[in-house]
């Protein structure tokens, strides 16, 4: 199978310092044409895993331990760090990890500790450190304590939630988003019935949101020769099936505070790429996408998340991994993940019209635009 993940590397307060693309299963050709393609959903580029082109405008490569060594020569000649990459305790690594600027030490391997220790030893002083599979906030602690410099793995997507704790009630902003973004769960692109008056009077009680919706109506993409004043012939005229997407970017924008972490960028990942991936049912499929990952947006247990974005059925079973619409999401999650195996369990369930790699590309781009979007708007 081909695949194509764009990963993030965490620095040690958190922060993304890149977005790491890892293509693997493509001939060298096929790399260098995805990366042309990456390189508009990447924010911030450093080093990049590609198995056998060398890429322009990265800083490295990621290296494993079977890489040949006419490859490293030809890395070192076009003046690009070497990161070592799923290297183990085997005859000739000890070279490899001397000349490396970092090296990528998977959690998960069986010889993680002497493994460290080795690279302690013989490392370049100047050697960043990284550590992969950090797939809880615990993980994350106990390796920041260790001293690595990078992480990578899906930690973020975790939340600590005390049982019987107090949870921050939802600021009135915050409730707005909810409420907005729960009115339009429940509506399906081909009916006649919605209540836009009611739609309009939750828009209206927050003025950064009547503002959008104005801004929008009166857009070069919506607007016609008479400006629009008010909610309800605003949202008449972007329409329905819009709206949803407006209402899911401002929640979003809601709860990052004008900001973007990797759990907001993650849900509206999982949400297109979902959509992309199902046969019926897309607005579902995108809605189970994003409700996947809102209880860690909202700071709330998953099922209080779900109520309070009074999520339909069939969302709540896909996100138990039932029915067709959870093999979607299993597939989708595992993907992100980095989780083959399970990757391979869910995806013979699925019959898509594209290579899942496209489907994966084509969600990337639509997040960067979509947030980039959202941040001009602020």
């Amino acid at each position: 199978m081909k695949i194509l993940r764009i990963v993030p590397l965490f620095r040690r307060d958190r922060g993304v310092e890149a977005y790491i693309p890892h293509l693997i299963g493509f001939t060298a050709e096929e790399e260098l044409e995805l990366l042309r393609k990456v390189d508009r959903a990447i924010p911030k580029k450093m080093w990049a895993f590609a198995e056998q082109s060398v890429p322009d405008g990265y800083t490295g490569v990621l290296v494993p331990q079977d890489g040949s060594k006419e490859r490293i020569a030809a890395l070192r000649e076009a003046g690009l760090e070497i990161v070592g990459y799923n290297l183990k305790l085997e005859p000739g690594v000890r070279d490899l990890m001397e000349s490396c600027a970092a090296v990528a030490v998977d959690r998960l391997y069986g010889q993680f500790n002497q493994f460290d220790a080795l690279l302690r030893i013989y490392g370049s002083k100047n050697i960043k450190r990284i550590v992969l599979s950090v797939n809880t906030l615990a993980d994350y602690d106990a390796l920041w304590k260790e001293g690595f410099d990078y992480f990578i793995g899906d930690f973020y997507t975790k939340s600590v939630l005390g049982d019987g704790g107090i949870y921050e009630k939802l600021n009135p902003v915050k409730a707005n988003q909810i409420a907005l973004l729960a009115e339009v769960s429940t509506w399906h692109d081909d009916d006649t019935g919605q209540d836009l008056r009611k739609m309009a009077g939750i828009i209206e009680r927050d003025v950064a949101l009547t503002l959008s919706i104005l801004k929008l109506s009166n857009s070069a993409a919506y607007g016609g020769r008479q400006q629009i004043g008010n909610v309800y012939d605003a949202i008449v005229r972007v329409g329905t099936a819009n709206l949803k997407r407006w209402a899911i970017s401002h929640l979003t924008g809601a709860v990052t505070d004008r900001e973007t972490p990797e759990i907001a960028r993650v849900a509206l990942l999982r949400a297109k790429f979902m959509e992309n991936l199902a046969k019926t049912d897309k607005w579902l499929a995108f809605f189970a996408g994003l409700a996947s990952a809102t209880g860690v947006m909202l700071g709330l247990p998953r099922e209080e998340a779900l109520n309070e974005l009074n999520a339909p059925q069939p969302v709540r079973d896909a996100l138990q991994y039932n029915g067709t619409l959870g093999a979607v999401y299993g597939a989708a999650e595992a993907y992100i993940n980095g989780e083959d195996e399970r990757l391979l369990a869910h995806a013979a369930a699925l019959d898509p019209a594209e290579p899942l790699y496209l489907a994966y590309l084509d969600a990337e781009l639509w997040v960067t635009d979509l947030l980039s979007q959202l941040d001009s708007d602020n």
